[in-house]
């Protein structure tokens, strides 16, 4: 995500409700371990997480995640990565596993630069970055990336400079370090797992100029009664914001027109999607915050309430706005350090056969606590009418930071949630990986440390050029009894922002 949109991220706040008591011994104890014979860290000090990323780049942050269905040893990690063979600015490079995460292997979507700008017919010719990874297998093991593109000033069509530099600035006072203009959404397809990204399956969804739209802060998600794959994002104009949600029913063929999702007041509301997830019944849903423009303009977020926006017609339209819940937005950036952060609610939906089959959660980063970063859960078990109070995911709920989590139910019914965590740091400084689980329905949590050594988040780099280990991470789960946990994040231990990977089995 863009550096001048970071406040549109940071608008998901408010409230001053208390979580719920910090979690106890759940009555049903189910464990998950680490494969720690994976780790193939060397000299870096890490005992059981997984150096995914083998190509040289200055860093590699944000990070998403994908399973193969089919075959839960083939998993793909996508990062903002700055591999100067990929490109001069930041780029799609796919890492490739077919072993469970013990050997990896890059990719280039679209080529390497070289290739690319010696192509003409190359569908991603004209751009210069590809940034945000979002990434989803379908349940025939179809691998879909979606492709957030922009600057096309170098060999594409102009725009001036002066129409970004607006746009940027009334979102936010931060400014604009763009290089160029341009700003569009592909999604790429890959029949084989990620080994190969084909030209002619790299279908555009969207085209954006950079001044009067930018496209940014991607989600993607699979419907499981369908098989159609909706990504949604954020189409930022000098007068708001709405989501974009554009679909594939064909397993990438072909893409639909995009849906704009807009509340009945649009000309004055703007409209920022976060969340993004289907329930077995077919129904979609969205996090969205609704933000006055006047505010946006200004530079004032203030208090702000989360809604949930559904769609039962498979992404063709989305309604409802139906209060979810308040939040209240972390300090950013964080003590003690410099790199970017932002609040976000993630979703997920159970949609196996278990007890809390069809139960909806949402999790987020939340600074109710005196200004300290904590994890909250929240779930609804009537499709998103109602919320249950926010529960304490994190154990340590006292003067150290937990922040940037992302969720994924499992078949088994599982909850999984993987967060960065301060609490090994008595500085508040360091972070690590933490793995949290609920087999009761989000009631109760354990966890578990994924990291032997610890980061700092400023040693990872922005294409803007400022610290920055990204705005979310990876998660996904496999297995028909959610026996296979795979979770991505960025690390810093070899001194640069790198790609870790667990691997983490359900015990038996």
């Amino acid at each position: 995500m863009r550096p001048g949109l970071l406040i549109l991220v940071a608008l998901l706040l408010a409230g001053c409700a208390a979580p719920g008591p910090a979690p106890d011994a759940p009555a049903h104890v189910e464990l998950f371990h680490e494969l720690c014979a994976l780790s193939n860290w060397n000299l870096s000090g890490e005992t059981c997480s997984i150096h995914a990323s083998p190509n040289d780049s200055p860093s590699k942050a944000e990070i998403d995640l994908a399973v193969n269905p089919r075959d839960p040893l083939n998993v793909v990690v996508g990062s903002k990565d700055l591999d100067r063979k990929a490109s001069d600015c930041v780029w799609a490079v796919p890492q490739v596993s077919t072993d469970g995460g013990k050997t990896w292997a890059t990719q280039y979507i679209g080529g390497d630069k070289a290739s690319r700008q010696a192509d003409p017919t190359n569908p991603l010719f004209l751009w210069d970055c590809v940034t945000d990874p979002i990434l989803v297998f379908d349940n025939d093991g179809i691998l879909y990336y979606g492709l957030q593109a922009y600057n096309s000033q170098a060999r594409g069509p102009q725009c001036p400079q002066e129409a970004l530099t607006q746009v940027i600035n009334t979102v936010s006072p931060i400014g604009n370090p763009a290089r160029g203009c341009g700003s569009s959404f592909y999604l790429a397809t890959s029949a084989d797992g990620g080994r190969t990204w084909p030209n002619d399956r790299i279908k555009l969804m969207a085209l954006g100029d950079g001044g009067a739209v930018f496209h940014d802060y991607p989600r993607m998600v699979l419907n499981p009664k369908t098989g159609t794959v909706s990504t949604v994002w954020n189409a930022i104009t000098t007068a708001g914001a709405n989501a974009y949600v554009v679909s594939t029913r064909d397993q990438g063929q072909s893409v639909t027109q995009p849906t704009v999702v807009s509340d009945q007041d649009a000309a004055t509301t703007t409209i920022f999607a976060s969340g993004f997830a289907a329930d077995a019944e077919g129904t979609v849903y969205m996090t969205v915050d609704l933000v006055p423009t006047q505010e946006l303009a200004m530079g004032n977020p203030g208090p702000r309430t989360v809604y949930l926006a559904t769609s039962t017609d498979d992404s063709a339209t989305f309604g409802g706005f139906t209060k979810m819940f308040e939040v209240t937005n972390i300090n950013c950036p964080l003590a003690n350090s410099k790199f970017r952060c932002g609040t976000s609610i993630e979703l997920a939906a159970d949609v196996g056969k278990g007890p809390y089959a069809g139960r909806l959660y949402a999790v987020w980063d939340d600074g109710r606590n005196q200004n300290q970063s904590d994890i909250l859960a929240s779930w609804s078990t009537d499709h998103g009418a109602t919320w249950s109070s926010p529960v304490l995911v994190n154990q340590d709920h006292g003067a150290n930071d937990q922040w940037m989590a992302r969720v994924k139910v499992g078949l088994d019914g599982a909850v999984h949630v993987l967060f960065m965590d301060r609490s090994y740091d008595p500085g508040n400084k360091l972070y690590g990986a933490t793995h949290a689980w609920s087999v009761d329905g989000g009631a109760h949590w354990q966890q578990q440390r994924l990291t032997t050594a610890l980061s700092d988040g400023d040693l990872g780099v922005h294409q803007g050029g400022f610290p920055f280990i990204g705005d979310y991470v990876g998660i996904d789960v496999a297995g028909d009894q959610g026996q296979h946990v795979y979770l991505g994040w960025p690390e810093t231990v070899t001194g640069k922002a790198e790609i870790a990977v667990a691997h983490v089995m359900k015990a038996t």
